[in-house]
């Protein structure tokens, strides 16, 4: 090899090593961060079993949440549940299972958690899904739950927003959760289909997972915190879709 090509081959490598010990370093340096604004907020999770469809459980819910936190002021509504079939294969149990947990539970979790707001608002953040626009087939019961979930936020962001209660909806794409491999939906043909109908829509949430398909749970997290520290003294229905 001619000595200046050698000499451009040999500039190339450390230009390539370098890069990689930079991202290292911001690797490093971002876990570092996170770990020590988790350790100043002093997060604590904690779980509280119900079922959201029912009044009973989801006062119990907010009274255990008070009594461990002394205030409320953020509701994120994340229970939701899915069976992917065709039409002919619809019941009336399925139906009732899906829009009692997506929907109505949704309705009685902020029905309560408005209650605990005082006088300086909240926020209800409301998990949809691009299914509502997207509307992939095989998904007659879950995309209507959706497609409410959509009208329920514009609903309430209007009739809290004065009470300064925002209310959001994020739409996220494909995510891969536990029920999304229970199901056996990963490598298979309708995770390709889904992936296209999505795409075709133009709307997937989390851009650089979604130029590979399904994206992980993780990125959701992130974004609601962006929703949660939203100022705003009125209520804004908006439902997040990043191409």
């Amino acid at each position: 090899m001619e000595p200046r090509f050698q000499s451009i081959k040999n500039s190339r490598k450390r230009h390539i090593k370098k890069g990689k010990e930079a991202n290292e370093r911001r690797k490093t340096k971002r876990k570092s961060c996170s770990s020590d604004r988790r350790v100043q907020r002093h997060w604590r999770r904690d779980a509280v079993q119900g079922d959201v469809a029912k009044k009973k459980d989801i006062e119990r819910l907010f009274a255990e949440a008070k009594q461990a936190f002394g205030k409320i002021d953020i509701l994120v509504n994340n229970a939701g549940v899915y069976d992917f079939k065709p039409l002919e294969e619809v019941t009336e149990i399925e139906f009732q299972r899906e829009f009692n947990t997506n929907v109505l539970g949704l309705i009685l979790a902020s029905q309560e958690a408005v209650k605990h707001f005082d006088s300086d608002g909240g926020s209800v953040i409301n998990v949809s899904s691009v299914a509502s626009s997207a509307t992939p087939p095989h998904s007659v019961i879950y995309t209507g739950t959706k497609g409410a979930v959509d009208a329920i936020t514009r609903v309430l962001a209007k009739e809290l927003g004065p009470r300064k209660i925002r209310v959001n909806a994020v739409n996220p794409g494909g995510i891969e959760t536990e029920g999304f491999r229970a199901m056996g939906i990963p490598g298979t043909d309708f995770e390709k289909q889904m992936v296209a109908s999505f795409r075709t829509e133009g709307w997937i949430l989390w851009v650089l997972p979604a130029l590979r398909g399904i994206a992980s749970c993780e990125p959701e997290a992130t974004q609601v915190c962006d929703l949660r520290a939203t100022t705003s003294d009125l209520a804004v229905a908006m439902s997040l879709r990043c191409r």
